[in-house]
């Protein structure tokens, strides 16, 4: 533990010897023209700041002087908003004394203030989203595209309670979620609906079909892993490394099934024109996990892990999805996503119904609690981390916002500003730092979020929260750094320790899921659909 302190603090004195050399800090991707636009420091030498545009002969023109205001952080921290600049171009922005000819010198970061430079166009983050589909595709697991090449081919032994192999299972395909060489059910299907989401919004020039087919890539090795008995195989993926990993006789999480469920459904309309045959695989598959998840008694109640001896982060059921059943309001939520997605697949009242009703259940829940009341809940007198970032970021507190959009009745819409509402109050209070550890799922789940309820209430003041959640991910954060690997300037180091051996080499495209953290799909994918919602 000592040399990992030791670790961590020289990656934290590697990102800030550049936040002092850049203190200004900005969204060191740039800015859509009619983005709001803020820059971020600390204790500026003067109450105002300049913000200056580059031309062709090198020069540096001052375009604009604006004032500091407090951050709601305080500590000496100030913001500055520049969201009158839209004229495309390269800016900087600096405060301090200017020495020598301002006109064509570049400032000395010993004697100025200064950001780095960033660009203000249209399609701005239009590299960035291409970065990131070609992420999902490095980490395929047991393809020739993926960075670890044709891995992890050998039939997978599933398990019963004691041990025994009941079955060998073909469970090619899927990704490597994060750092590591396993395949999460639940984050690699979150991660598909998300990128599903983002092709359904978005036909970029340069995809040619990529897209469509990562979707495949992931819902081909879905339909492998629900079993005949209609529930996806539990895999808790021990050992760790290139060998067979285990699957086990018995469903994994109910977060798990409602993403595998919401992710078929959808993508069968997805599908339904290009490859009708492979759509209604696709749909058949759906029904019988949604099937399991209502009927199957071991969704009553909270199950504990089948393997027992499992290694460090590999997340045991007893203290990540200890609340994860039918009645819970995790469980509430989750079916509630599945439920109209299967929906708007088949048409069918039934589901719709009970899209409703497990909705009004959920609005309840939130009316009483709040949106973030699902990272910690009392567990035996103690409070216990529950980890719904999986399944809570795609449906969840997405629920309302997704009735509405579906029924435009008002119950949803009220439910669906509050939480944005909550979202802002919480920003308002606490600065724009996404929970303890900084996590840009949760920001990028934020900017997404808060970026349709402008579009669809009409509230351009959720635009700009909308947008400095999003600014969080690209730099305006307190280390000036960027947790995309390859976007902007100064960037984290992932870790490479523990559960992350054999190490994942440096991927364009990935994002960090927290603060020293690891590469992780699910933030990825987030972050891309956060994007393709900002104007």
């Amino acid at each position: 533990m000592k040399n990992l302190n030791i670790v961590f603090v020289s990656l934290a004195c590697a990102v800030l010897s550049a936040a002092e050399r850049y203190p200004i800090r900005v969204n060191q991707a740039g800015y859509l023209p009619n983005a709001p636009k803020i820059c971020v420091t600390k204790n500026p030498p003067k109450p105002t700041f300049l913000v200056q545009k580059g031309d062709t002969d090198i020069c540096w023109h001052t375009v604009y002087e604006g004032k500091w205001v407090d951050s709601p952080q305080g500590g000496g921290e100030k913001l500055g908003d520049f969201s009158v600049i839209t004229e495309p171009g390269d800016y900087r922005i600096l405060c301090g004394e200017l020495k020598g000819n301002e006109k064509f010198r570049m400032p000395d970061w010993r004697e100025d203030m200064q950001s780095y430079h960033f660009p203000i166009r249209d399609g701005v983050y239009d590299v960035a989203e291409r970065m990131f589909v070609t992420y999902i595709t490095w980490q395929r697991c047991g393809s020739r595209k993926g960075w670890a090449g044709v891995c992890h081919q050998d039939p997978v032994p599933v398990k019963d309670a004691s041990g025994k192999t009941v079955r060998l299972l073909d469970a090619r395909g899927g990704y490597h979620q994060s750092c590591d060489l396993r395949n999460w059910h639940d984050g690699i299907s979150m991660s598909m609906y998300a990128l599903l989401r983002y092709a359904e919004m978005k036909k970029p020039l340069w995809d040619d079909g990529e897209i469509a087919a990562e979707l495949r890539w992931g819902c081909d090795y879905f339909l492998k892993v629900v079993a005949p008995e209609g529930y996806a195989y539990d895999a808790q993926f021990a050992p760790i490394g290139w060998g067979p990993r285990n699957y086990y006789m018995a469903p994994a999480t109910l977060g798990a099934q409602c993403n595998i469920a919401m992710l078929l459904a959808r993508a069968s309309r997805f599908f339904r024109e290009s490859d009708k045959a492979y759509a209604v695989r696709l749909l058949v598959a759906a029904r019988r996990v949604w099937r399991e998840i209502e009927e199957n008694p071991f969704f009553e109640k909270a199950q504990p892990a089948p393997e027992k001896d499992l290694p460090a982060g590999a997340q045991p059921a007893e203290r990540c999805y200890f609340d994860q059943y039918r009645t819970s309001v995790a469980g509430i939520s989750e079916r509630a996503g599945a439920a109209l997605e299967l929906y708007r697949a088949t048409g069918e009242a039934a589901f719709a119904e009970k899209a409703k009703s497990l909705a009004a259940e959920l609005v309840s829940h939130l009316a009483r609690t709040g949106e973030n009341a699902g990272w910690y809940m009392e567990k035996d007198g103690k409070r216990a981390f529950r980890d719904w970032s999986y399944c809570w970021r795609i449906s969840g507190s997405r629920v309302p916002l997704e009735m509405w959009r579906e029924f435009r009745e008002d119950v949803w819409k009220d439910a669906a500003l509050c939480v944005a509402d909550r979202i802002v109050r919480e920003y308002q209070k606490n600065g724009m730092r996404p929970g303890t550890r900084g996590s840009p799922t949760v920001s990028a789940a934020n900017s997404l979020y808060l970026s349709e309820c402008a579009a669809l209430f009409g509230r351009d003041d959720f635009r700009v929260w909308a947008q400095r959640a999003f600014d969080w991910i690209l730099g305006v954060n307190p280390y000036n750094a960027s947790y995309v690997e390859g976007v902007g300037q100064n960037q984290w180091q992932r870790p490479v320790f523990g559960q992350f051996f054999p190490s994942t080499p440096q991927l364009p495209g990935a994002v960090l899921h927290v603060d020293h953290g690891e590469y992780d799909m699910p933030a990825v994918t987030m972050t891309l659909w956060a994007a393709a919602t900002l104007k």
